[in-house]
């Protein structure tokens, strides 16, 4: 910088004093202690810097923690104005342990590659890039206005949000590509993305839906309340008028709660009276429903996120029987349009990434179950849904939002990579159209969307493997199929094709067989095992086994020839 600058008489040596920084509007010497190219700055515009340690910058690992003011109040004490700077200019690294004594010699060279590996310099780096945001708040600062809590473009999450729809979706990360389990929320005018599922959901202890004979009455002292659900207990109870006292008995039917204070009491009073009068209203018009809601999230057993579209929601203390005495327990209560649930903790609702839907186009790609939201100004978020009910439904509330335009692509079955194409004059007469009998062939693809425990004749429970069947001329069906019906058409297909010519079935175990993890991973194997019997059956003589498997062609009839007691052992065995 000092020959670039022509402040060095290379015919003497002589430096000339008092060199001028670049003509910029800040300018910063970050360097490595023992970096052996590194230099400072500050003494060669003034000599009286010489002796001034540089700033040594702000430890990343000290203060991640910290808010963004408290981190600028701890800046602005590093970096105050001396010997007429305005704001320093010299800042110098921290050394790593390995780096002092007789081994800087060794790491001289690595420090000087450093510099963008180090949390510090990212973190010094992000100051400077919100210093304009500091100056906006210096401003607010001395006129005494309140700080703003949040830009206009950002929403709060909270349990009042009037959530139209939620559900599990694979949402892409525009920084990485890659994609990772959300809950999705969509309000009338914005997209919530939840990624913490075990923050958001809450275990609900009982959920009590409103009719005209439920009451909510004044307790046995100014801080209590009693909900009472049946007539047994109305006639057992006070009067919402007046208080009264009564013995502390719990009645079945009857839930006691306490409030913080008698005004708190008061208002849920007020509240769950007059929700209770709108559902009675509605049970009386039948032209009027509920708000419609639909929740398809995978959400462990016991809990719940049912307690948006609240009206009101708080913490009160609700008595219960415990053994030969009752207790007070913290509990949130949530009341909605037509019901009080009673959870046991509230959730974390502080990590929410939003989406504005204002003035966005929604991309529909129906074959991949992905949905692309544009906005005007080219932002974009892509999920993709779990399956063609999610799909559907996903649609349905978006074309309901007078802001989003809806394109639906149709994917070509030709232009998927797992598509066969049929040419076999037997498959057109199965499942084809008159008017398609011209055409090349016809097109087919599965997909195994995931899996579903039911119960048999037995009430025994089993689980059925979900699969999507679209064909270019029968269009898009679903077809659910146990995994023993996949080992018999197995075993089947050994007997028209010898043993490497087909795909190895997936292998099942004896234990654990409704474990969701072990589930997923049976439902990926034999995804790909089905591709390969695609792919293996077409315009073979194996193709109507695969077509009946999929029903796309009838099941064979009763006068085709019976299979010998040999091989229907064989069948049993496998």
């Amino acid at each position: 910088m000092i020959l670039a600058r022509g402040d060095l008489n290379i015919n003497d040596g002589e430096f000339t004093p008092g060199i001028k920084i670049p003509n910029c509007r800040r300018y910063f010497n970050l360097y490595h202690p023992i970096d052996p190219v590194a230099y400072r700055i500050e003494p060669l515009i003034k000599q009286e810097m010489h002796d001034k340690e540089p700033v040594q910058l702000m430890q990343y690992s000290a203060v991640k923690d910290q808010s963004f003011g408290q981190l600028q109040e701890e800046w602005e004490g590093l970096t105050s104005p001396v010997h007429g700077f305005p704001y320093r200019h010299d800042y110098v690294m921290r050394r790593r342990k390995r780096e002092q004594g007789m081994m800087e010699v060794a790491f001289a060279a690595a420090s000087h590659s450093s510099y963008w590996m180090s949390d510090d310099v990212v973190l010094f780096t992000l100051m400077q890039l919100c210093e304009p945001v500091v100056d906006i708040l210096h401003r607010y600062m001395s006129a005494r206005v309140p700080l703003p809590k949040l830009i206009r473009s950002i929403v709060e999450l909270t349990p009042h949000a009037k959530v139209l729809l939620s559900a599990t979706a694979l949402v892409r990360d525009r920084c990485t590509g890659l994609s990772r389990e959300h809950i999705v929320l969509i309000e009338k005018d914005r997209l919530f993305f939840l990624s913490r599922l075990s923050e958001v959901a809450c275990r609900r202890k009982w959920r009590l839906k409103l009719t005209a004979i439920t009451r909510a009455m004044y307790g046995d002292d100014p801080f209590m309340m009693k909900i009472v659900t049946s007539d047994a207990s109305a006639s057992s109870s006070p009067s919402a008028a007046s208080p009264a006292s009564n013995n502390n008995a719990i009645l079945p039917g009857l839930h006691v709660f306490k409030a913080s204070s008698t005004p708190d009491r008061n208002a849920w009073l007020e509240e769950i009276n007059e929700a209770v009068a709108i559902a009675a209203g509605l049970e009386l018009s039948a032209g009027k429903d509920p708000r419609d809601t639909t929740n398809l999230v995978d959400l462990p057993t016991g809990k719940s996120i049912d307690y948006f579209n609240a009206i009101k929601a708080g913490f009160l203390k609700e008595k219960t029987a415990n053994g030969w005495y009752d207790s007070w327990n913290d509990r949130w209560l949530v009341l909605q349009e037509d019901h009080l649930t009673c959870y046991e903790n509230s959730p974390k609702l502080d990590f929410v990434g939003q989406f504005p839907l204002r003035k966005t186009k929604a991309c529909c790609y129906e074959r991949e179950y992905l949905i692309r939201v544009v906005a005007r100004r080219g932002a974009a978020c892509e999920m993709r849904v779990q399956n063609q009910e999610s799909f559907d439904r996903w649609v349905e509330v978006l074309a309901r939002i007078p802001t989003v335009e809806i394109i639906r692509h149709e994917d070509l079955l030709e232009n998927s990579p797992s598509s066969v194409l049929i040419m076999s004059e037997n498959s057109r007469e199965s499942f084809g159209e008159a008017q398609n009998a011209g055409q090349a062939g016809e097109w087919l693809k599965t997909k195994i969307e995931g899996y579903q425990i039911k119960l048999d004749e037995s009430d025994q429970e089993y689980v059925a493997f979900v699969i999507q069947v679209a064909s270019s001329t029968a269009g898009n069906s679903v077809v659910q199929r146990r995994y023993s019906e996949f080992a018999k058409l197995h075993h089947q297909l050994r007997k028209m094709f010898q043993h490497e010519q087909i795909p190895a079935l997936p292998g099942t175990r004896m234990w654990n067989k409704f474990e969701p993890n072990y589930l997923k991973q049976k439902a990926v194997a034999l995804h790909g095992y089905l591709n390969e019997v695609c792919k293996r059956c077409a315009n073979t003589r194996a193709l109507p086994l695969l077509l009946e498997f999929l029903e796309l062609a009838p099941p064979a009839s009763l006068d085709d020839p019976k299979t010998s007691p040999k091989e229907e052992n064989a069948e049993k065995m496998n």
